[in-house]
């Protein structure tokens, strides 16, 4: 017979051997893109909570420390807004209103605030 065992255990060898480092590769960049993920997740959750609880300044580090290593997060820039106006900083509640704004997070509400709280020098 032509295609014995001793072969066919060689091609599963040698196609083994060109397929699980990129296998490999694929799955490790996926488990990163996931602990990525749930990192940034867990940061802005975080940043949520300290906000609803009204301890801003926590809040305001947390998410602090999701923009700098996400600094396109659109949403983390509508909730360090919100942190910032409840600390009655409203230049930088405004830039980063407007930030997430440019982002693609600019729905009524925030458009609303945004232009009554930033627009109205008074």
């Amino acid at each position: 017979m032509f295609w014995n065992n001793s072969r066919l255990w060689w091609i599963w060898l040698f196609l083994g051997g060109l397929c699980c480092p990129t296998t490999q590769l694929a799955q490790s960049a996926f488990q990163e893109e996931v602990r990525s993920y749930n990192h940034e997740q867990s940061l802005l959750r975080q940043g949520q909570a300290y906000l609803r609880a009204h301890r801003y300044e926590v809040g305001l580090e947390k998410l602090n420390q999701l923009l700098l290593e996400f600094p396109e997060h659109a949403e983390g820039h509508y909730l360090r807004g919100n942190a910032y106006y409840y600390l009655k900083q409203r230049e930088p509640a405004c830039t980063d209103w407007r930030k997430a704004c440019d982002l693609g997070q600019c729905y009524g509400w925030t458009f609303a605030t945004f232009e009554r709280v930033c627009e109205d020098p008074s």
